[in-house]
C-alpha cells in the first residue's frame, strides 16, 4: 500500500503518511489541498477490491458515518467510490485509543470511568436515533481527543436497522469476540442493546483491569458471552463501588428482555451515580411470572435473604381460646396503653424544646460560598454545614468546579449542620463544531445556537457552487470537529447556487419589524428567525441585530433572521423615547445628509450581545490620516464599557470641508466656555469600491459614542468639535467594523 504516498486522490488529497492498517483498509494521513487542511484518508486495500461483500461493508461504513454528525462520533468529509479506489474522508484526530490509555493506566479512576464511557454513549446514542448499530465497540475503536474528548470511530460492520434487505453475511458479521453481545455470537439480527452488551464489557474492564471471559480460541471466549455469568466485579477489585457493578452486570446481561433498552437510560443511570455517588442504587424493571411488573434494588447473590414465609404463620397459630379471650377485660390494658403513650409525647417534646443537641447549638452566619471551589469549601473545617450539590451546569465566567448559586441567602442566621444546596459550575461551554455542510443554513443556525445555548454569533458569507445547493452550507470556519466556547464567532459559508443574482443587504438595526419587512421586500428578501431580547435601553420592538451585516451582497430570496428588543421584564416598560439629546440643536448647521440621522448620540451602538468583548479594543494609534483599504472585524464598544473617566468629553458636529459652506465654528454656549478646550478632527470617509456607497458610521471617544449615522461616499469627510482636556482616544466604526483609531491631545 506504500505505492498510494505521495500521491494526489482526484487532485485533491495528498497523500503523507500512513497512521493506521486494518483488516480492509489503511488509513493514511493527507492534506486537503483545496481547503488547506490535515484529514484522514481511509482507503480499501486493492487487494480486497474484488470481494464484493467487503467492498459492500467498505461502502456501507462510509454511508453509515456520512450520516452522523455528533461530537462524540468521527466526521466524515467525503466519499469516493471509482474504478481506480475506494476512499472516504474523515477528520484528522490528534489522540490515542481508549485501549492505548487503558494500558498506560491499568485501572482506571470512577471519575475517568465515567467521562469516557458516557461520552461514547452519547456518541451511540445518536447513531441509535438514525438507525444505525456499531456492532464493533471496544476500546480499540474509541479515540480519545488531546482535550478528553472521545470519539466513536470504525463502523465497519455497522448496519442500518430495519433495513428491507438483510443478507445472512450482513447478519453475521460480528466485532471483536471479547466484546460481542450473546445474540452476536449466535449469529442473530442485533439492534441497539448489541452495542450496549459491548459497552458493559468495557465498562467491566475499566473497573477491573481484566476482561470478564477470557479462552484459548475465540469460539471459546464466544461461548462463554452465551453460557456463563461473569465474575462479580467487586470479587476482582473489592473497591468497585456497588451502584456501577449493579449498572455494569445490568449492561452485561445476557438476556435482551432485562438489559438497558437504550443508550439514554445507561447515560441516566451512571449520570445520576455521578452525582450522588453516595446515595444512588439504580432500580431495574424486570418482568414477573404474573404479568405485572416489580422493581427491585439489585444486591449481590450471597446477600439476597431467603424467603421464609412459614414462620409468620406459626406466629398466629395461638389464637385458638376464644372463650378464654372473652374472659379478658381489656379496658385497663387500653387505658394503660393510651397512658404510656401520653407520657411518651410529652417526654419527647421536653426533650426536643430543652435537651435536644440541635436546640443547644450554636447560631451561624450563612457564609458567600458562590465564587469559591467545591473542594475548598468541603475542606474548609471552619465550615460546619451540610453541603449538597444538587445540580451542574456551565457558566461564562467561573471555571469547573466553582459554585456559582447557593439556596441559603448571605447573612441568614441558622443552626450549625444546617443544609446549604450549591450548582457547581461545569466551566465555560466547550463543543465540537458540527459538521453542518450541505445543511440549509438556517437549520444550522437554529441547530447551532441550541447546541451552545445562544452562546455564539453566527456570521454569513456567499459563495457561487456548481455543487452545493442554494441557501445550503459549503464549508464552516472553524471547520467541523473543532472545540468552539462561548463567545466565539462562526461563520457559514453560504452557496449562492449557480445563479449570482445577488442584492446588498440593506441597514436593519433601529427599525421596527414591519419597517424590516417592508424594506427587505424591496430588496427580494424576507424575515426568518426572530429573536427577542431584553433590554433597558432602546425602545421596545426595534432591530437590535440582523444575521447578515449591512450591505453583504446576498443573494435573491435569501431570508434574514433577526432579533428585536423588549422590556427588561423586572421594569415597565419605557414610556420615554428614546431619541433624547442634550447636544445643541444641529439643524443650522448639521448638512442635510446627516439631517436624517435620529439615532441620539448616547446610544450604544446596536450590536449582538452574545459577544463576549465589554471592552473598547486596543489598537495602535494610527499616525496618518490615510485610512485603511479594508476594515478590520472589531466589535464596537458599548457605552458603559469605559468607567474610569473622570471627564466625558462632548461634540459638535461641524460641517464638512466638502460641503458648500466652509467650516466655522458654531457661537459657543455658556456650557462651552467654561471647557478647558476642544478640538476640530476630520475624519476622511472611505472611497473604496470594498465600501458601499452608504454605510453605518460610529465614532467613539474613550469609549463614549459621540456620533450614530448614515453617511455616503460623496460626504467625502466629517468633522466633529470634540471638547474635553488631556487625551482623548478617537475610535471610528463603519458598520460596525473598527475603521480607523487615532488619540488626540486637547489642550
Amino acid at each position: 500500500m506504500n505505492h498510494y504516498l505521495g500521491k494526489v486522490l482526484d487532485g485533491r488529497y495528498e497523500i503523507i503518511e500512513i497512521i493506521g492498517t486494518g483488516g480492509m483498509a489503511v488509513v493514511y494521513k493527507a492534506r486537503d489541498r483545496k481547503l488547506n487542511r490535515l484529514v484522514a484518508v481511509k482507503v480499501l486495500k486493492p487487494e480486497l477490491r474484488s470481494d464484493t461483500e467487503l467492498r459492500r461493508r467498505f461502502h456501507a461504513e462510509s454511508e453509515a458515518v456520512a450520516r452522523l454528525n455528533h461530537p462524540n462520533v468521527i466526521n466524515v468529509f467525503d466519499v469516493s467510490m471509482n474504478d481506480e479506489n475506494d476512499y472516504f474522508v474523515m477528520e484528522l484526530i490528534d489522540g490515542i485509543t481508549l485501549k492505548q490509555y487503558m494500558t498506560q493506566r491499568g485501572i482506571m479512576s470512577i471519575k475517568e470511568v465515567l467521562h469516557f464511557v458516557i461520552q461514547t454513549l452519547r456518541g451511540l446514542e445518536h447513531a441509535h436515533a438514525k438507525k444505525i448499530v456499531h456492532r464493533d465497540i471496544k476500546p480499540q475503536n474509541i479515540m480519545i481527543l488531546r482535550d478528553g474528548t472521545v470519539k466513536v470511530t470504525d463502523f465497519g460492520i455497522a448496519r442500518v436497522t430495519g433495513a428491507q434487505e438483510m443478507t445472512t453475511n450482513q447478519v453475521n458479521a460480528f466485532g471483536s469476540v471479547h466484546y460481542i453481545a450473546p445474540e452476536q455470537a449466535r449469529c442473530e439480527a442485533t439492534d441497539g442493546r448489541a452495542d450496549l452488551y459491548s459497552v458493559g464489557v468495557m465498562l467491566y474492564e475499566m473497573l477491573t483491569g481484566e476482561l470478564p471471559y477470557q479462552g484459548d480460541t475465540a469460539v471459546a471466549v464466544a461461548m462463554q458471552h452465551i453460557r456463563s455469568t461473569p465474575v462479580p466485579l467487586h470479587e476482582v477489585n473489592p473497591d468497585v463501588p456497588e451502584a456501577l457493578e449493579a449498572i455494569t452486570l445490568h449492561a452485561m446481561s445476557a438476556s435482551l428482555d432485562t438489559r438497558y433498552a437504550s443508550a439514554s437510560e445507561l447515560i441516566d443511570d451512571l449520570e445520576a451515580y455521578r452525582r450522588d455517588p453516595a446515595g444512588f442504587m439504580p432500580t431495574f424493571a424486570v418482568p414477573s411470572t404474573d404479568g405485572d411488573t416489580m422493581r427491585f434494588v439489585p444486591i449481590p447473590q450471597t446477600e439476597r435473604p431467603a424467603p421464609k414465609p412459614q414462620p409468620v404463620r406459626k406466629k398466629q397459630e395461638p389464637v385458638k381460646p376464644a372463650a378464654e379471650r372473652k374472659r379478658i377485660n381489656v379496658m385497663p390494658i387500653v387505658a394503660a396503653v393510651l397512658l404510656l403513650l401520653v407520657l411518651a409525647a410529652v417526654v419527647a417534646g421536653l426533650w426536643l424544646m430543652i435537651l435536644s443537641p440541635d436546640s443547644n447549638g450554636d447560631d451561624v452566619t450563612i457564609p458567600q460560598l458562590v465564587g469559591r471551589t467545591y473542594q475548598a469549601v468541603a475542606e474548609d473545617k471552619s465550615l460546619d454545614f451540610e453541603l449538597v450539590i444538587v445540580g451542574r451546569r456551565h457558566h461564562p465566567t467561573y471555571d469547573e468546579g466553582v459554585i456559582i448559586e447557593q439556596n441559603q441567602l448571605v447573612g441568614n442566621i441558622v443552626k450549625e449542620g444546617s443544609r446549604i444546596e450549591l450548582i457547581v459550575s461545569l466551566g465555560k461551554r466547550v463543543e465540537s463544531m458540527p459538521n453542518y455542510i450541505n445543511w440549509d443554513y438556517a437549520e444550522a443556525n437554529k441547530d447551532l445556537r441550541t447546541l451552545m445555548e445562544k452562546t455564539v454569533t453566527v456570521q454569513y458569507s456567499y459563495e457561487a457552487s456548481e455543487t452545493v445547493a442554494r441557501n445550503n452550507i459549503i464549508r464552516t470556519i472553524p471547520i467541523s470537529g473543532q472545540p468552539i466556547t462561548e463567545g466565539d464567532v462562526v461563520t457559514f459559508v453560504i452557496s449562492q447556487g449557480t445563479h449570482t443574482d445577488t442584492v446588498p443587504m440593506p441597514q436593519l438595526i433601529g427599525l421596527t419589524e414591519d419597517q424590516a419587512r417592508s424594506l427587505l421586500s424591496q430588496y427580494g428578501l424576507t424575515i426568518g428567525i426572530v429573536d427577542y431580547e431584553e433590554t433597558d435601553v432602546h425602545e421596545p420592538g426595534r432591530v437590535l441585530e440582523q444575521s447578515t451585516p449591512p450591505t453583504v451582497e446576498v443573494p435573491v430570496g435569501m431570508t434574514v433572521n433577526i432579533t428585536l428588543s423588549k422590556p427588561v421584564a423586572t421594569e415597565p416598560p419605557a414610556t420615554e423615547p428614546p431619541e433624547t439629546t442634550t447636544e445643541p440643536p444641529e439643524t443650522t448647521t448639521e448638512p442635510t445628509t446627516e439631517a436624517t440621522t435620529t439615532e441620539p448620540p448616547t446610544e450604544p451602538p446596536t450590536e449582538s450581545t452574545t459577544e463576549p468583548t465589554t471592552e473598547p479594543p486596543t489598537l495602535p494609534p494610527e499616525t496618518t490620516t490615510e485610512p485603511p483599504v479594508t476594515p478590520e472585524q472589531t466589535t464596537p464598544p458599548t457605552s458603559d464599557s469605559e468607567t474610569s473617566d473622570t471627564t466625558t468629553p462632548e461634540v459638535t458636529l461641524i460641517p464638512s470641508v466638502s460641503q458648500s459652506t466652509a467650516p466655522s465654528e458654531p457661537p459657543a454656549t455658556p456650557e462651552e466656555t467654561t471647557k478647558a478646550g476642544f478640538v476640530d478632527w476630520t475624519l476622511i470617509l472611505p472611497q473604496g469600491v470594498e465600501f458601499p456607497e452608504q454605510y453605518l458610521l460610529e465614532i467613539y471617544a474613550d469609549g463614549t459614542p459621540i456620533y450614530t449615522g448614515t453617511v455616503s461616499k460623496t460626504d467625502g469627510s466629517l468633522t466633529l468639535r470634540i471638547h474635553g482636556d488631556g487625551n482623548v482616544k478617537i475610535e471610528a466604526y463603519i458598520d460596525t467594523s473598527l475603521y480607523k483609531t487615532e488619540t488626540i491631545t486637547i489642550s
